[in-house]
C-alpha cells in the first residue's frame, strides 16, 4: 500500500486512471522549484496591479531573467546544454524579426518605446522556455493548474468583497491614482475579466473530471462559480462575451462520455451559484451593458470610440504596411491619424491584433497568426484527453483560459497588461507543448564546447 500523500482527493472506483496516470512521476527538485518561481512571479503581477507601472514591470522583466539564468545554469550543470522544441517559437521568432528590423535600421518613430516594449517580449519569452521545461513532466503540471485553481478563487473572493464594501482601494490597500472603473487589484476592470477568464477554466473543468470524490467536485465547482459571477459583476462586456466564447468550447469537451447524471450535479451546483451571486450583488448592470451594443455608435462610449479608431487605422496601416510603426508605438502615432475630438487619452487600440498589425506591420503580424493559429490546433487536439488523468484535465483548463483571452483581446488590450500577457504566454506554453524530451539538435552541445 502506498505511504505517498495523495496531492487531492481521487475517487477509488476508477481503476482505469492510474496513480502514475494522475500523480505523473516525481520531477527533480530544480524543475519544482523553476516552477514555484514561475507561479510566484506570475502572482506578483497580479496583485502588483497588473504589473503596469515602471517598478512592476522591472520586477516581472528581473525575475523573467532570474528564472531564465537558473534554467540555463542547471543545464550547464548537466555538462548539455538543450532547448526543448515548441511549435510557438516560430511566432517569437517572427515577430523578433520584425523588431530587429526596425531597431537596426531605425525605421520605428520611437526607439525608447519600441526598445521598452521589446524588453517586455524578451521576458515573455525567458517564462516560455522556462516554462516549457517544466511542463514536460505531468506532477509539475498538474501542481500547477492547482496552484492556478487556489489563487484564482482566493482573488476572486477579495474581489467580491471588495466590491460588496463598495471599497475605493484595490485590494483593498491603495487607492487608485487615476480614475477609471476598477475591479479587484486592477484599475480597469476589463483586465480584471481577462485575469479570471484565463484562472475560472481551471477549477470548473478539474470539477467535471471523472476522478475526483463529489464533496471535492463540489468545492470546485462552487470556487468555479465564484470567479466567474466577478467576471459579470465587474460588468465588462468583453469579458462576458470571452466568457460565452469559453463555455461554448467547454460544452463541447464536456459532452464527450457518459456519466450525465454528475456533469448535470455539477452544472446545477455551478449555475445556481453563479445565478445567486449575480442577484445578490449585480443588479443587472452586466446585461445593462450588454444592452449597450444595440447603439454603439456615439464616439464618448467605448464601443463607438473602438470603431472610430477601427476605422481611422486603414490610413495609418496603409501608411506603413510591412514592417509597421513600430512596436509600442501606437499610442505616439495615432493622433496625427484620429478623425475626432476627445478629451480621453487614446493609449491603445482597444483590439490586441490590430494594434500588433499597426506596430510591426505584415512581417510581424505573421508571426502572431502563427502563434494563435498553433495554439488552437493543439488546444483542438487536446480534447480528447481531457478526462484521461489530471494532465489531460489541466490542459483542457489552459486551451479554454486562452480561447477567452484571445476572444476578449478583439475588444480590449489584455495583453498589453503585463501580468496578464505573461499568464497567456505561459498558458499558451502548457497547451502546445508535448510531454516528451524533443530537442533541438543544432543547439544541444557539451558543456566543454562552450568553454
Amino acid at each position: 500500500m502506498s505511504t505517498r500523500a495523495e496531492p487531492i482527493a481521487i475517487r477509488a472506483a476508477a481503476p482505469a486512471i492510474s496513480d502514475d496516470a494522475i500523480r505523473g512521476p516525481s520531477p527533480n527538485s530544480a524543475d519544482a522549484a523553476l516552477l514555484y518561481g514561475l507561479v510566484a512571479l506570475l502572482v506578483f503581477g497580479f496583485v502588483a496591479f497588473g504589473a503596469v507601472e515602471p517598478w512592476s514591470v522591472f520586477t516581472i522583466e528581473a525575475g523573467a531573467l532570474f528564472l531564465f539564468s537558473v534554467w540555463a545554469i542547471k543545464h550547464l550543470a548537466a555538462e548539455r546544454f538543450s532547448i526543448a522544441w515548441n511549435p510557438l517559437y516560430p511566432g517569437f521568432a517572427l515577430l523578433a524579426v520584425a523588431v530587429a528590423i526596425q531597431l537596426g535600421l531605425r525605421l520605428t518613430v520611437y526607439g525608447y518605446a519600441t526598445q521598452q516594449q521589446a524588453m517586455k517580449y524578451v521576458a515573455y519569452l525567458f517564462l516560455v522556455v522556462v516554462a516549457n521545461e517544466c511542463f514536460h513532466n505531468r506532477a509539475l503540471i498538474n501542481r500547477f493548474g492547482l496552484l492556478l485553481s487556489l489563487f484564482g478563487f482566493v482573488l476572486a473572493a477579495v474581489a467580491l468583497a471588495q466590491d460588496v464594501t463598495h471599497s475605493s482601494k484595490l485590494l483593498f490597500v491603495r487607492i487608485p491614482q487615476e480614475t477609471g472603473w476598477s475591479y479587484g487589484p486592477y484599475l480597469n476592470h476589463n483586465h480584471y475579466a481577462g485575469l479570471m477568464e484565463m484562472l475560472a477554466p481551471f477549477p470548473l473543468t478539474l470539477a467535471m473530471a471523472p476522478y475526483l470524490r463529489g464533496r471535492i467536485r463540489a468545492l470546485l465547482g462552487a470556487a468555479a462559480a465564484i470567479m466567474v459571477a466577478t467576471i459579470f459583476l465587474c460588468a465588462s462586456r468583453g469579458g462576458v462575451i470571452a466568457f460565452f466564447a469559453q463555455a461554448a468550447f467547454l460544452a463541447l469537451v464536456f459532452a464527450r462520455g457518459r456519466q450525465r447524471r454528475r456533469k448535470i450535479a455539477i452544472t446545477a451546483v455551478f449555475a445556481f451559484i453563479l445565478l445567486a451571486a449575480l442577484f445578490a450583488f449585480g443588479k443587472g448592470t452586466a446585461f445593462d451593458r450588454l444592452a449597450s451594443l444595440r447603439d454603439p455608435v456615439l464616439k464618448s462610449e467605448i464601443p463607438g470610440l473602438r470603431l472610430a479608431v477601427l476605422r481611422d487605422s486603414h490610413a495609418m496601416f496603409l501608411e506603413r504596411p510591412a514592417l509597421g510603426w513600430g512596436l509600442g508605438t501606437f499610442e505616439h502615432v495615432y493622433p496625427q491619424f484620429r478623425s475626432f475630438y476627445t478629451n480621453d487619452h487614446i493609449g491603445h487600440a482597444h483590439n490586441d491584433y490590430l494594434e500588433l498589425l499597426l506596430e510591426t506591420g505584415l512581417i510581424g503580424f505573421a508571426g502572431v497568426l502563427w502563434f494563435v493559429l498553433v495554439l488552437l490546433q493543439s488546444g483542438w487536439k487536446k480534447v480528447p484527453q481531457w478526462k484521461t488523468d489530471l494532465t489531460g484535465t489541466v490542459k483542457i483548463a489552459a486551451t479554454a483560459g486562452c480561447i477567452g483571452i484571445l476572444v476578449h483581446s478583439f475588444l480590449d488590450f489584455n495583453l498589453q497588461i503585463t501580468a496578464n500577457a505573461a499568464l497567456f504566454y505561459v498558458l499558451s506554453t502548457m497547451v502546445v507543448g508535448s510531454l516528451e524530451e524533443n530537442t533541438l539538435p543544432s543547439v544541444a552541445r557539451s558543456a566543454g564546447s562552450l568553454e
